[in-house]
């Protein structure tokens, strides 16, 4: 769930909120929306971070990402 809440904050992000707006958004993820968005999160992390999670995660937190 962790690598989900990274993505859903970078989009967030580039969709224009703020650092706290897009960690509340993040962090608000129940398992189900979380379920949902598996599948994006893995082709985010293929086509921008060589389809490593962690990468992603690191960058995400680099940016403000709090989980």
């Amino acid at each position: 769930k962790k690598s989900v809440q990274a993505y859903a904050y970078l989009v967030a992000r580039n969709n224009g909120k703020n650092i706290s707006e897009a960690n509340t958004i993040a962090f608000s993820l129940d398992n189900k929306t979380a379920g949902n968005l598996n599948h994006a999160m893995l082709n985010c992390c293929k086509t921008q971070f060589h389809g490593k999670q962690l990468q992603m995660l690191s960058y995400a937190r680099s940016e403000g990402f709090e989980g």
